[in-house]
């Protein structure tokens, strides 16, 4: 009897151990970008009273949001500079807020804020000292597709809440993106 408690014990800890093996894998391995990339819809809009709605400043940060969306699947923030104020700058989340000198900075450095938070998974892992970490490019990936709620708090100022279509539990790891706008064109003014 003891020989066969002793064997089932060494089993279960065997496979115990195999499934952490696999989930620790798992969760170091780069998720893949679907071929057919992340489309953003918007679900409502939202609007703050005494603002009215303008149908083409909803297309303009839909186009917005699908750009940083795709530039975050493909790794490449290069252009990112052309979509920010260079007056009011950008916060990169919720408590880093830059300037626009210090994002052309940023983007030139190999182990930027984008690298390790946004794209590079290993280097995220390195940073949090953590292998439960999701970068903002996988949970992009994760989402299966994004509904945007816009939040018009005036004419020039819109948050936006995005919308999981699968693995609304990681919903909440992305910031509310916001966008302003300034001289007539909208801007990005918080990234996810």
């Amino acid at each position: 009897m003891k020989k066969l408690k002793k064997d089932t014990s060494l089993k279960v800890l065997f496979t115990f151990i195999c499934m952490l093996w696999i989930s620790c894998s798992l969760r170091t391995q780069e998720l893949k970008t679907p071929k057919e990339g992340i489309l953003v819809q918007k679900r409502n809009a939202y609007l703050a009273p005494g603002v009215k709605r303008n149908l083409e400043s909803e297309q303009q940060i839909l186009k917005l949001l699908q750009t940083l969306v795709n530039w975050t699947l493909e790794k490449d923030y290069s252009k990112l500079p052309e979509l920010v104020d260079p007056k009011k700058g950008l916060y990169a989340d919720l408590k880093a807020e830059w300037n626009y000198k210090k994002l052309l900075d940023e983007l030139k450095n190999p182990n930027s804020y984008f690298e390790i938070f946004f794209f590079d998974k290993e280097k995220l892992i390195r940073e949090k000292n953590s292998t439960d970490v999701w970068t903002v490019r996988e949970l992009l990936i994760l989402s299966g597709g994004l509904k945007a709620d816009l939040f018009f708090e005036s004419n020039e100022s819109c948050e936006v809440k995005l919308i999981f279509h699968k693995s609304s539990k990681h919903q909440t790891d992305l910031n509310n993106p916001y966008f302003i706008k300034v001289n007539g064109s909208w801007k990005v003014y918080r990234l996810f």
